[in-house]
This record gives C-alpha cells, structure tokens and sequence, in this order.
C-alpha cells in the first residue's frame, strides 16, 4: 500500500540535527573543502552521487575544516514583488504550491497570506499593495489580500543566513529583558496566535442554476473569541455558477472564528444546486504560534566564513572544488574528537634541506618518487614540506625514505632518510567520522586576505 512521509516528521528531523548542534559536548561538526585537481579536461564538475566511494573519494581530496559555529533551520525565499499573484495559506497545498503563500519585503519582514485578492469572477489578481509593519492583528491592504506578520529578521542573523534562495527562521521560546527586540517582537506576535481559525473557503465546484447569490453556512465545531468573531461567508454568482467565496471581513472585524477541528461548508438558496467548498483551518495553535509550522519548514542551513589562511590552516592560492559536512571527526590515530575550530587535512612529505628545498616544485603539479614510484599531487609548499594528495588514477603508493622526488617541471629533491619524519600526518583524520553532505562544483581559489561564506542547506 502507498505511504507518505508527513510534514511533521519532514519538521522534525530538520529539529533533531538542530538540537544536535547544539549538544557541540557530543556533536562536533565541520564543513571541509577539498578537491585541487581538475575533474576533466574542461574542468566540469560532475554531480554528485550518493555512494561509499564517492564518500571514499572525498576524503581522500579534502584539503582542511573549519567548525561550525552558525546554523538556523531555512525555508525557501520569495520575495514581495508588486504585480505577482500570491497564493493563499491552504491546508491542501502539497509542497509549496503553483505561487509562494508567504513572502519577505526589503524591509526583511515575513509575512504569510491568509487571503488572495480575487475580482468578480473569482480569478485572482495580483498584489501591489506591500505588506509593512508589526501587527498581532491581520494586515488588510487597498488591493485586497490580507496578510499575517510573522516575524523580522535581524541584521546579524541576515548577514549570516539570507541569502538570494533561502530565508531563516525560528522558534521564540521565550523573550525578556535584555534580549533581542525583534526576538521580544517575535514572541509577542506568537503569543497572539488564535488556535483552529478558519482563514479561508476554497471553492471545489461552482455547480449550475443559481440566479443570486446562495447563503454560505459555516458548521464546526469552533466558537468566537476576542477580535475573532464566528466566521461568515460570502458567495458571488456568475453565468449560473458559485464563482468566489469568500470569509465576509473589514479592517476591525475578523471573521474567523478559533477552536475549530474540524468544519464544513454548505449553501442555501439561491436557486441552483452543487456548489461546493471547503474550509481551510490553520495548524492546530494557530498562524503565528509557530513560524516553523506556518512555512513548512524542513531544511537546515550550516554556515562557516573561512578568513585567509585560518592560522595557516586553510591554503591560500590554490582551488578546491569540493565542499563537505563532516560530523565527529576524530584525532589522527585515536579514538577522540577533534574539537578544534579549524585544521589542514592534508598529509605532507618531508624533504632535506630548508628554506629552498621546495622553491622549485609547482602547486598543482604530480611528484614522484624515484624508487617508490609513489605519486601525489601538490595541494601547498612549505619550506621542507609538501603537503599532497592521493587519488585513485594516481594510485596510492608510499613514498620511501632518501629518494629523488620529483614533479612534471623543474621541481627535484630527496626525502629524509629517516621514516619517522618521512611523512607528517595531519591533526585530524579525514577518513573518520560521518560523513553528511558532499558538493562538487566550478573552482574556487582562495587569496590572502580573501573571506568566503559557505552555506550548505540539507533539505529532509
């Protein structure tokens, strides 16, 4: 028999890993970049692919991590643009819908509509009027959509997660003295919240014969309650048929009942018959109660902002082309986490001689050795140290101590001739630990003085 996944399980994983960020006592994670080499010879990044050796492959390129410090579940973003038909909240809607039922203005506000403008003949129209202002109250604006304030999103939090596809947001699960404004403006509106309103009637068939308008019954089991007065209907006819419904509201009167479970809607007179609709009820607390509910959240955004080098941790002037989400690394051979905030992942190959013995080898380049006929490719250059990765075409040979190592330019050397200095392993192990996202993508080369922002959003 047919399944589905619902909403709430969809929300509520998306809450597990946020909790478990925030458990950084037993929950460390990083994102990672990695990946040098070219993926063809045009460079196109391949997508993808949900396997152990593209896992494998991953962390045998991955250069050096950086902790995760910031983190905000997101939903997807649609700004208010004049002109646009907005849907209306619909408890029907499978995913998003054909139009966005919420939006952000430029003043980074979120807004929900409870009701989408329509003319006589039912068909919407669109939006020109922009929603602005806090309000515990619905917002009716002069083109006819009425919409729900949710919540302003601060300038910290914006620089760290808005970005041109995705919107935070979140919980307030209490608010006070001495904290954020718009997290005590945030509570406020959810506090406001009327459970089991209805906020719309969709019509489902228009029916035939109706020479006036029939009268819309509500039935439910709701009650009135405050500024929330029991809900009305209203029904226009055109060519026979029911062509709108629509919930009888003004700017101080809001018809829309609370407390509902469940409802029906049915009509009266107006001499046809057939015409049919439904009632749409917010989620259980109520539009506001919960923004997370409201917008369908189901996706999380982690963000890291590497600055330069990270204490000389993170290459400057090389590519990567990899990006990936590493949960509980552990320590280079040994059973504990790695919990610092950044590190280089790379392994480097010790050669005699200081200060000169790599000027001559070319980053990017392949190094061989002499005798082991061992291959890596040159990822950084450090005074007496290659730092260098393995990949499979190249194969996964060990350098030997005190031979000739060379590149595919002028680049020579030796190895040490002690095995013990040989190879310098890296703080942290980059084959250990979960491995949560990989993202292959175009090159990005890192410059002194350069900062990124990389976000990685995972979707439940």
């Amino acid at each position: 028999m047919a399944g589905i996944i619902t909403r709430q399980i969809q929300r509520s994983m998306a809450r597990y890993v946020l909790d478990d960020l925030k458990d950084s006592a037993n929950s460390k994670y990083y994102i990672g970049v990695g990946a040098s080499d070219q993926w063809n010879d045009s460079d196109t990044a391949p997508a993808a692919v949900s396997t152990e050796r593209e896992e494998r492959n991953f962390r045998e390129r991955v250069q050096a991590i950086k902790r995760v410090s910031d983190f905000s579940l997101v939903v997807e973003r649609y700004n208010w643009t004049s002109g646009t038909v907005y849907d209306a909240y619909n408890d029907s809607t499978i995913g998003d819908g054909t139009s966005p039922y919420y939006i952000i203005t430029d003043e980074n506000q979120v807004y929900i509509c409870l009701k989408q403008a329509k003319n006589a003949l039912g068909i919407a129209t669109a939006s020109t009027v922009k929603p602005s202002g806090v309000l515990t109250t619905p917002l009716f604006t002069s083109d006819n959509y009425i919409w729900k304030f949710l919540y302003s999103i601060p300038t910290t939090t914006a620089n760290k997660f808005l970005s041109s596809a995705w919107v935070p947001i979140k919980f307030i699960d209490s608010a006070g003295v001495g904290d954020p404004a718009t997290d005590i403006e945030q509570y406020g509106v959810q506090n406001a919240a009327i459970p089991g309103a209805i906020t719309d009637i969709t019509l489902t068939a228009g029916g035939s014969g109706y020479t006036s308008a029939p009268t819309v019954i509500i039935s439910g089991d709701g009650d009135s309650g405050g500024a929330y007065t029991y809900p009305l209907g209203k029904a226009s006819v055109s060519g026979g048929a029911v062509v709108k419904v629509e919930i009888i509201d003004s700017a101080d009167v809001f018809y829309h009942g609370r407390n509902f479970k469940s409802a029906s809607i049915s009509f009266s007179g107006g001499g046809g018959t057939a015409a049919a609709a439904r009632a749409v009820i917010t989620p259980r607390d109520g539009i506001r109660k919960d923004p997370r509910v409201d917008l369908r959240n189901q996706a999380i955004m982690f963000d890291i902002q590497p600055s330069g080098d990270e204490g000389e941790e993170w290459i400057i002037g090389n590519d990567f082309r990899q990006i990936g989400l590493y949960k509980n690394i552990l320590q280079y051979d040994s059973a504990a986490f790695y919990t610092g905030a950044a590190t280089n992942l790379l392994k480097a190959l010790k050669l005699q001689g200081l200060g000169s013995a790599t000027d001559d080898f070319t980053v990017g380049n392949t190094i061989t050795g002499g005798v082991s006929g061992a291959k890596g490719i040159i990822d950084r250059k450090d005074s007496d140290l290659l730092y260098f990765h393995q990949i499979e075409s190249l194969g996964f040979a060990q350098f030997k101590v005190g031979e000739a190592i060379a590149d595919a330019g002028s680049g020579s050397g030796t190895s040490v001739t002690d095995s013990a200095d040989l190879i310098l392993e890296p703080i942290a192990d980059p084959m250990t630990g979960e491995l949560l996202y990989i993202e292959n993508r175009a090159a990005v080369l890192r410059a002194t003085g350069q900062t990124e922002d990389i976000k990685i959003v995972i979707q439940m």
